[in-house]
């Protein structure tokens, strides 16, 4: 019995035929056969995301196809089973299937970045991929990293520099050729200030060396949240209180002291008990307690929720900005009804 001529189907046909298959195993024939590679750029798979993580305990690039994901892991040891050798930039590469089952260990002997440069090329002539993600850690080549070739846009986004060096150069061409969506910035940097706003929608801050903390809250970011650095929360309430229009909806802050120093919080800000039902913001809280209050701003009379919660794991503040056209739609019809929004019968 002859075996299926898959690489002499049409276009058409075999596009129906891959759609059929498990993508990752796709992926895997497009490294093996070249007549397969040049198959797939003709109409490209379409994958959710593709994420890379850079200079942490593993560096990998990993493809979400939605129904499953598939990865290339680094991995500088010499396998212990049999591996096979494949193509890959060029080069032959050492490479077994992950223990895991997601996808592939390589071991690329030196230079790993030029490897997973060569995979990430390869996977965007195959792939139509919708979203890019990336993960750094430690010390890189930040404004030669080859991912600028594929994207300068992400959805998620996060830098984990606490142990290594950044400079004050590299920090401003990142912020300002770099693009975001959600991002965690842990960068330890003194003597310096970048006092622009972040291109990014969502920012994560765990260490404040280099923030402009007086206008932090008033550069447009939707959520803002802050780990493991000390803030003035008194100074950030007054700070909200004296904007108007802005867009932030969120400002969490968790840091395991809060509770000490509520009072110095509350200070010279007129707060009342909140006229917000549970459901209205439980699905925008990033956790509940009894001690919630209100504060409304003069500027333009916007509302907003203060959240204390302490508990044995955690004590952490949380300010949510109530906008009309974006929560009121969610909330209860006692509370729709209160500020006069339409309620259906």
């Amino acid at each position: 019995m002859s075996s299926f001529p898959l690489f002499d189907l049409p276009s058409f046909p075999l596009q129906t035929v891959l759609k059929c298959m498990d993508p990752t195993q796709v992926v895997e024939l497009s490294f093996l056969y070249i007549h397969f590679k040049a198959a797939l750029r003709t109409f490209q798979l379409p994958a959710v995301s593709i994420e890379w993580c850079i200079g942490g305990l593993q560096e990998a690039v990993i493809v979400d196809f939605g129904s499953t994901k598939m990865g290339f892991f680094v991995d500088e040891y010499e396998f212990e089973s049999e591996e096979d050798k494949w193509n890959i930039g060029g080069r032959k590469v050492d490479v077994q299937r992950s223990t895991s089952g997601k996808g592939f260990d390589l071991n690329p002997g030196t230079d790993s970045l030029k490897v997973l440069e060569s995979v990430t090329d390869h996977l965007f002539k195959i792939l139509k991929i919708q979203k890019c993600s990336c993960e750094i850690s430690g010390q890189v080549d930040i404004k030669n990293l080859f991912i600028w070739r594929f994207s300068t846009n992400f959805f998620n986004f996060s830098i984990h520099y606490f142990y290594s060096k950044m400079t004050p150069e590299e920090m401003t061409w990142m912020f300002e050729n770099l693009e975001f969506h959600n991002a965690i910035l842990a960068i330890r940097m003194k003597n310096f200030k970048y006092t622009k706003k972040v291109n990014t929608v969502n920012i994560e801050l765990q260490c404040l060396d280099w923030v402009d903390k007086n206008s932090l809250l008033g550069m447009g970011y939707s959520n803002i949240s802050i780990r493991f650095a000390p803030v003035n929360l008194n100074s950030f309430i007054k700070q909200w209180m004296n904007n108007q229009n802005d867009a932030l909806e969120s400002f969490y802050v968790y840091d395991g002291k809060i509770s000490h120093r509520k009072n110095k919080i509350e200070e010279g800000i007129p707060m009342t008990q909140s006229i917000f039902q549970k459901a209205d913001y439980q699905l925008r809280a990033r956790s509940t307690s009894s001690d919630i209050m209100d504060i409304q701003r003069a500027t333009d009379n916007r509302f907003a929720t203060v959240i204390f919660s302490s508990s044995i794991r955690q004590t952490d503040f949380q300010l949510l900005a109530w906008h009309e056209d974006k929560h009121f739609k969610y909330c209860c019809r006692e509370t729709k009804k209160r500020f006069g929004i339409p309620v259906k019968p």
